[in-house]
């Protein structure tokens, strides 16, 4: 069963998919040596206006695995949509592949997760937000950050931003839980922004 509604789900998925596709000019670019002030292209990977992704084709992936399973987490269906889009080009636009981070595309080759202290990359909680829209447990979100990215930091991640986004997307408050966290109010030079999942879930809040 679906939770939230068809318009806050579509509200979501479009907000990421736009969100991306403004940030792909200048990814890998250091803070602060550049400015977004609208849509453009070509940049970091030469791609043209509007083109979102990995991020975005891996979420899209997930969803379209969970609306196939009756919103439920199948690791095995997920895991064959990453490789359609690694291997084919599904849910990429055009079809083309531009980008894919080295954990994702080992995990998937080797078709398990890595778990290792460097394999805390951002590439699973980019992918994870669709999971708030279903009846997943915290075991099932972790199981699905575990197709790539099976460390516990990562998976703790994955299941807290669900959290998080179960909150403010379908409820649309502020969780409760993050309160006593010192991440509401944080000086800007006090977030980190690396690749580091840690740093991104941080960022995003």
């Amino acid at each position: 069963m679906m939770n939230g509604t068809f318009e806050q789900l579509r509200a979501a998925a479009y907000g990421q998919a736009v969100g991306d596709a403004l940030g792909v000019p200048y990814e890998f670019m250091p803070r602060d040596t550049f400015r977004c002030e609208g849509m453009t292209g070509y940049g970091t990977h030469n791609q043209p206006i509007g083109t979102w992704s990995d991020d975005t084709s891996m979420m899209l992936a997930t969803l379209d695995s969970l609306i196939a399973n009756e919103w439920q987490v199948n690791t095995e269906d997920m895991r064959e949509r990453y490789l359609a889009w690694l291997s084919n080009g599904e849910y990429a636009i055009d079809g083309r592949v531009f980008d894919c981070g080295r954990t994702v595309s080992i995990a998937l080759q080797q078709r398990v997760g890595l778990s290792g202290e460097r394999d805390n990359g951002n590439g699973s909680l980019m992918r994870i937000m669709p999971l708030a829209f279903a009846d997943a447990s915290a075991d099932d979100v972790r199981a699905a950050s575990a197709i790539t990215h099976a460390h516990a930091i990562s998976m703790d991640a994955c299941s807290s931003m669900v959290d998080v986004l179960r909150d403010g997307l379908i409820k649309g408050i502020w969780p409760q839980e993050l309160d006593d966290e010192p991440l509401r109010g944080m000086p800007r030079d006090e977030v980190g922004s690396s690749g580091f999942v840690k740093d991104t879930y941080e960022a995003a809040l």
